[in-house]
């Protein structure tokens, strides 16, 4: 399964935006969009933050924002409740 982080990353190369450029049109930070592109989600405040980010992302890009969120959910349903250490890390993750 790809993550969350893996699937916005490819579709924001595939359409040659930096980082930088969605930064700016976004107004999140490039801290945390690397963070979420890492799949690094200790580093973002919770959840609702989180699912934001997302469709905020995948509208600036150009993706369906349904898609981008069922990606997510899907991703953080089954990979994160599977591995301990990063349930531990992700203490907003709903049981």
């Amino acid at each position: 399964m790809e993550s969350i982080g893996a699937y916005l990353k490819r579709q924001r190369q595939m359409r040659h935006v930096p980082l930088e450029e969605l930064a700016q049109k976004t107004k999140i930070n490039i801290k945390t969009l690397k963070a979420l592109e890492a799949d690094d989600f200790s580093e973002l405040p919770g959840f609702v933050f989180a699912k934001g980010y997302v469709r905020t992302y995948a509208r600036t890009i150009g993706i369906n924002e349904e898609e981008a969120m069922v990606q997510c959910e899907d991703y953080l349903r089954t990979v994160l409740r599977e591995d301990p250490e990063k349930k531990q890390r992700v203490r907003w993750l709903v049981p």
